[in-house]
């Protein structure tokens, strides 16, 4: 039985990711990279604070709708690709 990616995710991070698992997930290719991200508010999620904690972190669930916001733009896009190749071919 196949985990969905909330359970996946749940499993191995639980309910908050530090930065180190953000990027792994998201692709950043460093810490620093994610924090640049955060200073031009690009992330495609709301970081939270930590009271004595420095870093960047994630509720577990925000990042689950970002992967799957990703998954169903990637779907959308496939489509689209698919009915203009038809349209051409027609």
């Amino acid at each position: 039985m196949a985990l969905n990616i909330n359970d996946f995710l749940w499993a191995n991070y639980g309910p908050i990711m530090d930065s180190k698992a953000i990027c792994k997930i998201l692709h950043y290719p460093t810490v620093t990279a994610l924090k640049m991200a955060r200073s031009r508010g690009s992330l495609p999620f709301s970081p939270v604070t930590i009271e004595h904690r420095r870093g960047v972190f994630a509720m577990t669930n925000e990042i689950v709708e970002v992967l799957e916001r990703i998954e169903r733009e990637r779907k959308l896009t496939t489509v689209s690709q698919k009915r203009r190749t038809e349209d051409t071919l027609a």
